[in-house]
């Protein structure tokens, strides 16, 4: 079992958008990036879901 970790928070969308597909492949499961109300922005935050990055079958091995 994953467990997720709430406490990414990143300064901008950027930052984010640039450590997403890592964080997403050793999860192994889409990612929903957040803006939250201080104006950061968190993978599985409580804010507004701004970007899902989803994770494709090939970076998981499952595609030929």
């Amino acid at each position: 079992m994953n467990i997720v970790n709430k406490s990414h928070s990143f300064e901008s969308f950027e930052e984010a958008f640039y450590k997403v597909p890592e964080f997403a492949k050793r999860l192994q499961v889409n990612v929903p990036i957040t803006l939250e109300e201080d104006g950061t922005f968190s993978f599985f935050g409580e804010g507004q879901e701004v970007y899902e990055y989803r994770v494709l079958d090939e970076d998981l091995g499952w595609g030929s």
